[in-house]
């Protein structure tokens, strides 16, 4: 018979759990939980109870094997109590907690007395004040409430069974969706199934434009029945995109396979504002009574991207976030960005349980960056300051109290004022955000009509992020940094600086993981980098030729910051003789904003043909429109933007294709308090910490960017990098193979480009 695994606490909260999302709060931190639960249960085994009691159990359900575990607060003889930490006062137990209590009872009711009482006990994080709640039953009360418990979920359960049943058979005649693979590309389907097969961890190089989302998604899906699901994670909306697209090519128009797209909150809150307050929205008041019925409808399309989220929370009045989470629960392959899994806040603790999961992660070089980001925190002033005017006194006061801090800090480190500086562990801030997240929680409580203002929730999920941090911090991973360079600004912040060993021990929960990407070259720097050194690595064959593009690195117009204005000239005409050369879509990628609009001002008044400008902060309809403009220009376009942005990163040009590609200056990373720290770190590790900190996040920006150029096989284009340091063996060791750089002056690079461009042009004739 099929197994499932549940937790006691989720199978009481799916078939139990009423009312509203989000209760106004009451809201604990985990460290508050933790504390509260350990003085309790000190208090308890003191009078004679067990605490922590492991639970199992296996029962049959409508034809299925349920594994059910849990741990229970406290036991005694006849008597079970589950200890939740509330600042709510508390009129009554909830249903779900009620329900956890009496189904630990009637697992423990083969070895005890007749009679029962399962409590749930409320207590205050800050006065340890409890209310308790009991519900008296015989054995045979609590073995007839845990059956209609199973039945209830085992109607599900018989959905999702006859859905795999199915599932496998579609599997069993699943073919590759082209009958023509791309060169290479069927080897890359053997080498990701041998992982799957073997359940290993692999890091996988294989270049923009050679059908690596499809080469590492079919295999996977192929191997569903040996995994319970697969998560493909992606660090950018057009990589989940490109995901929902292969997943729909493989599925076919028979569509057996549930795919649900999770889409950020911000993006798919359907209410101005996203108040998440059930008294100001509709789709949160009464969720828990409506959302099986809306989960049921979700799930009957199978393909759950974020329109059909949308269009099924409207139907039902739910939020299509929390919708899409919990659908999520009951299909095959979930696609979202790297949080849900990784970021220890965001992360999705409803499927923490799950060891029988596949994990592919795509554009795989960017793990590290966005893990250290996600594991990083900060207090800023400005926040405080803008918060202040519209915060009740009780909340005041403790919003002047985090300002006093910084202000005292600032003033210790007379430093910071030159910049951002290293600082010991700021003990008083960790004090003081915790006393403001109390603080406000507790005037929610006293004032039920009152509503926190968009920057005071700022300030508080700020505080509450910083609380949590200090539970995750690992000394020598982490540093402390204060920048009083503004005139008014203060920002301490807590900052990783090598997430290795918690990106390790992320993937570790996973029965396989596959991570992709173009740019994972050397493979033991990103190996090290996610923790992971003895995980395979391979690369895959480039489906192109190095005939179809040039290298030019030119190495005489300098491109350092104080520089910059002398050579701008050259750059200038270096620009103008490559898109002369052929009339074409060029990029023109700088490491910054500031640069892109020192050259676009000199470069306007003397270029004839079309120009794009990358601006800060684009919205979706603004980055699909410029890749609309570049798509539509006829004649010469020279697009200008940023490494590391949108448009040189995830963006597929194929349809566009693009005839050459500048990158403007090496992109190392500005020299910091951060970076010296992440080379101190690595250097202490025996490691190249400079290659570490600068270079090797300037090279994968750059290849991301020279990526965008050749994508099919009839494409031809030039790659020109300026900038002299591409000559230094740290950079060259991530050149990709196909490219074949060559050392040309700037006043020579137009009769290059124009050899080149003839070369092709007697080829096609």
């Amino acid at each position: 018979m099929p197994e499932h695994n549940i937790s006691v606490k989720h199978l009481a909260e799916f078939v139990h759990q009423r009312g509203d999302l989000y209760q106004p709060g009451g809201r604990v931190t985990a460290e508050e939980g933790t504390n509260v639960h350990s003085a309790l249960q000190k208090l308890r085994k003191a009078a004679g109870y067990q605490c922590e009691q492991s639970i199992e159990a296996q029962r049959s359900v409508a034809g299925q094997v349920l594994n059910i575990r849990g741990r229970a607060d406290v036991v005694g003889e006849g008597f079970v109590e589950e200890l939740k930490t509330t600042r709510l006062p508390m009129l009554a137990a909830e249903p779900q907690h009620a329900a956890q209590a009496m189904l630990y009872a009637a697992l423990l009711t083969c070895n005890g007395p007749d009679n029962w009482t399962a409590r749930v006990t409320y207590v205050h994080p800050d006065t340890l004040l409890e209310h308790s709640f009991d519900t008296r039953c015989s054995a045979g009360e609590l073995e007839a409430f845990l059956d209609e418990t199973l039945a209830a979920f085992g109607s599900w359960l018989v959905d999702l069974s006859a859905h795999r049943r199915d599932l496998g058979t579609w599997i069993e005649a699943l073919r590759f969706p082209f009958a023509h693979p791309r060169p290479y590309q069927h080897a890359l389907v053997q080498r990701v199934a041998q992982a799957l097969k073997q359940t290993e961890g692999l890091l996988l190089e294989a270049p923009t434009g050679s059908g690596k989302t499809m080469a590492v998604l079919y295999p996977a899906v192929h191997r569903l029945t040996q995994f319970r699901r697969i998560w493909f994670l992606t660090s950018r909306g057009t990589g989940q995109a490109a995901g929902m697209a292969a997943l729909t090519t493989i599925t076919g128009s028979e569509a057996r396979l549930r795919v649900c797209q999770i889409t950020a909150k911000e993006k798919i809150c359907p209410v101005e504002g996203q108040p998440c307050d059930p008294q100001l929205c509709e789709y949160a008041r009464g969720y828990y009574d409506r959302r099986h019925d809306a989960v049921a409808a979700l799930l009957s399309y199978r393909t759950m991207n974020a329109a059909r989220v949308l269009e099924v929370a409207h139907a039902h009045t739910v939020c299509p976030f929390e919708l899409s989470l919990d659908a999520a629960l009951w299909t095959d392959v979930i696609v979202g960005d790297y949080n849900y899994v990784f970021d220890p806040v965001v992360r999705l603790q409803r499927f923490a349980e799950e060891k029988d999961a596949l994990l592919l992660i795509d554009e795989a070089h960017q793990l590290a960056p966005r893990a250290a980001d996600m594991l990083s925190f900060e207090l800023r002033r400005s926040t405080f300051q803008t918060a202040l005017p519209e915060a009740p006194e009780p909340v005041a006061s403790r919003i002047r109290s985090i300002e006093r801090a910084l202000t005292d800090l600032r003033r210790e480190t007379p430093a910071c004022r030159e910049g951002e500086v290293e600082i010991d562990i700021p003990e008083r801030l960790f004090d003081r955000a915790m006393k403001l997240t109390q603080a406000v929680q507790d005037w929610a409580q006293q004032q039920p009509d009152w509503r926190a203002t968009a920057a005071l929730q700022q300030a508080f999920f700020d505080c509450a992020r910083w609380v949590r941090g200090g539970g995750w911090i690992q000394q020598g991973a982490f540093i402390f940094t204060l920048d009083a360079g503004g005139r008014r600004e203060i920002a301490v912040r807590c900052v990783c600086v090598d997430p290795a060993p918690y990106i390790a021990t992320v993937l570790d929960g996973f029965s396989a993981n596959i991570r992709f990407s173009a740019t994972v070259s050397p493979p033991d720097l990103y190996l090290a980098a996610h923790g992971t050194p003895e995980d395979a690595f391979a690369r895959a064959g480039s489906p192109f030729s190095s005939a179809q593009m040039v290298t030019h690195v030119v190495t005489d117009v300098p491109t350092y910051y104080q520089q910059r204005s002398k050579s701008l000239q050259q750059l200038v005409r270096l620009v103008a003789d490559v898109a002369a050369a052929k009339s074409g879509r060029y990029l023109v990628c700088f490491p910054s904003y500031a640069y892109m609009t020192q050259f676009a001002d000199a470069f306007a008044p003397a270029f004839s043909g079309e120009l794009l400008m990358q601006a800060p902060g684009m919205n979706e309809d603004e980055q699909a429109h410029f890749l609309t403009a570049l798509g539509n220009r006829t004649g010469t376009t020279v697009a200008m933007v940023v490494l590391g942005g949108i448009f040189t990163e995830s963006v597929d040009l194929s349809e566009v294709p693009l005839t050459g590609v500048v990158v403007v200056g090496a992109a190392l990373p500005p020299p910091s308090a951060v970076r010296d720290a992440v080379v101190r770190h690595h250097e202490g590790q025996g490691r190249d910490g400079r290659l570490i900190a600068f270079v090797q996040p300037a090279m994968a920006r750059v290849v991301q960017a020279a990526g965008r150029l050749i994508r099919a096989p009839s494409h031809r284009g030039v790659l020109v990098l300026v900038d002299a340091r591409y000559l230094q063996g740290a950079y060259r060791q991530f050149f990709p193979s196909l490219w074949q750089p060559r050392v040309t002056a700037s006043q020579d690079l137009a009769c290059a480009l124009a050899e080149f461009w003839d070369q092709h042009l007697e080829t096609e004739h």
